[in-house]
């Protein structure tokens, strides 16, 4: 059973080399060589004297390579271990120079070969603890890498760059994760009867978590709107249905909009106003209803509003990414910059 432990865990230690690209393994093997290679020098102190230039620069180019070998063994393929036996044995075996040399102070040659075995012991276990930590913490670092790397993945499935236009509107949608790896989501659902709800999501946390709960929102979303529900009925049923389904600390807010002939809704939960540039006016408006994010509470009934349009028009729908973002000066952009940012703005470059 023990066996079988350690056949395990060395198999799982194996797991961050092998994730390694060839280049960062070629370094590290460059380290565990010219480490080794110090050992040839170590040598010329067991025998000192005895050993000329020529064989000391041998045996250190042997030793770095019979340890960069076996660090290649117990890290990736066992197939080289032969290799490194047979250097180790051409190395333990090499001739030396004149030995007689060192029989005319015993006194001196002991006291170097305390030092060339102490050196050696030191070098060896600093390597065995040096393979240890990297196995340990590189493993960590595969894992997370892994979750990334996944939880990045979904993200791109789950929120494809929004790209449409018809003769009433041109609706554009795009989120770009400041780190590796976002929690906002920007979806636009078009049901069969023509109508077309717009949503934009925020999820608490990052990683793999945050992905599956962005998942079950927005497949929870649709799969209430093709049942004819209105926005209100469709964020009180999700987040009932979500309340179970997650982490206690994990929610997210939202905000979306039903567009459907002669009628537009919205509903906000726990998210930022929607902003509405009016070209009549050139003013901005901001629409919200105060209510509890999705999630929060599990039997809380949403409320939705209605507003109209005129042509020239357009709305912004934004996460808390905006108001969070700095500026090139290292200032941090304010909600209440977002007015005069947009009465400067053109529609076109909104739109892009």
């Amino acid at each position: 059973m023990n066996l079988l432990k350690f056949g395990s865990k060395s198999k799982k230690d194996k797991l961050f080399f092998r994730s390694l690209p060839w280049r960062s393994y070629l370094v590290f093997l460059a380290g565990i060589y010219f480490l080794f290679s110090t050992l040839g020098f170590v040598s010329s102190l067991l025998a000192p004297g005895a050993m000329s230039y020529g064989e000391i620069i041998r045996n250190s180019l042997l030793s770095g390579l019979v340890g960069a070998i076996y660090a290649h063994t117990f890290t990736r393929d066992l197939k080289f271990l032969a290799v490194g036996i047979i250097l180790q044995f051409v190395l333990a075996f090499s001739p030396y120079g004149n030995l007689e040399l060192i029989k005319d102070n015993p006194e001196l040659v002991t006291y170097l070969r305390f030092h060339a075995v102490g050196i050696m012991l030191l070098v060896i276990l600093g390597y065995i603890l040096f393979v240890k930590f990297i196995s340990g913490e590189g493993l960590k670092h595969f894992k997370y890498k892994t979750e990334i790397d996944l939880a990045r993945k979904m993200h791109t499935i789950l929120v494809p760059e929004i790209v449409y236009k018809n003769e009433e509107f041109d609706i554009s949608g795009i989120s770009k994760p400041v780190g590796e790896v976002g929690g906002d989501m920007a979806d636009m659902f078009k049901l069969k009867d023509g109508k077309m709800v717009l949503t934009v999501a925020d999820v608490s946390g990052h990683g793999v978590s945050a992905g599956l709960l962005m998942g079950m929102f927005k497949s929870a979303l649709r799969s209430n709107l093709t049942h004819g529900d209105s926005l209100s009925e469709c964020y009180s049923n999700l987040n009932s249905m979500i309340f179970d389904l997650k982490d206690k600390k994990m929610f997210l807010t939202a905000s979306s909009i039903s567009i459907h002939p002669g009628k537009m809704e919205f509903i906000v939960a726990g998210h930022l106003p929607l902003l509405i540039y009016r070209k009549g006016t050139k003013k901005i408006e901001e629409l919200t209803i105060r209510q509890i994010p999705v999630g929060m509470k599990k039997d809380f009934k949403f409320l939705e509003g209605e507003f109209s349009l005129e042509s020239g028009d357009f709305v912004v729908m934004v996460t808390d990414g905006v108001p969070e973002t700095f500026s090139k000066s290292k200032e941090l952009f304010r909600w209440k910059d977002s007015n005069g940012l947009l009465k400067k703005m053109q529609l076109k470059r909104v739109v892009n």
